[in-house]
């Protein structure tokens, strides 16, 4: 899976026994995804975004994990 505007972002989603996870790089560290935040703003009538937030914890330590990125264009 990939997000519109962050092609080159995979995020990687498997099952690990009941639970399924996602994975991706948020700021120089893989994490586990637990949230993403998108803020957009109406161009004619598409959405364009302006940014977007991720949210997770650290594969390695579970540490909280928090990155704010632009748009690729």
């Amino acid at each position: 899976m990939a997000l519109v505007s962050q092609k080159r972002r995979p995020i990687h989603i498997y099952k690990e026994g009941d639970k399924v996870r996602a994975v991706t790089r948020i700021g120089a560290h893989q994490a586990f995804l637990r949230k993403i935040y998108v803020k957009t703003r109406k161009s004619g009538l598409l959405r364009t975004a302006d940014y977007f937030e991720l949210f997770g914890n650290d594969v390695l330590n579970g540490e909280d994990r928090y990155e704010k990125v632009a748009p690729q264009s």
